[in-house]
């Protein structure tokens, strides 16, 4: 038993490695201007059942409203899954799901506010 999951858990993430590469290339060619050249696709992860796929994504631009990305990529599902049927040898394409990705943004806040504190350190 513990062969056939760690085989699905291989063929998850090669799976989940084409998914994103392709899912990449497709959001880049959208010309919504909700979402052309504002999307950047940080990673995707697929269920284990493979039928849902949830793709993490950020702005490249920090002014950019991510309500309305969200909005433009919800109105692309469908266009998205078309051209993935056409790029890849499923039998059936997984239902997408896109998520706002802020770990990046968080990041810089922290960084800024860890060099604050350090910087108010060094003042006393």
């Amino acid at each position: 038993m513990k062969i056939k999951s760690s085989n699905n858990s291989h063929r998850r993430e090669k799976l989940e490695n084409l998914l994103f590469e392709e899912i990449t290339l497709i959001v880049d060619e959208l010309t919504d201007d909700r979402v052309a050249g504002n999307v950047l696709v940080r990673s995707v992860n697929l269920t284990p059942d493979f039928s849902y796929v949830r793709i993490y994504v950020s702005a490249m631009d920090s002014e950019v409203d991510r309500e309305s990305m969200l909005e433009g990529l919800e109105h692309a599902k469908g266009h998205i899954r078309a051209e993935l049927a056409g790029r890849l040898n499923m039998k059936k394409i997984p239902e997408l799901g896109f998520v706002y990705d802020s770990t990046e943004e968080i990041a810089r806040r922290l960084e800024s506010i860890a060099k604050e504190i350090r910087e108010e350190n060094n003042s006393k």
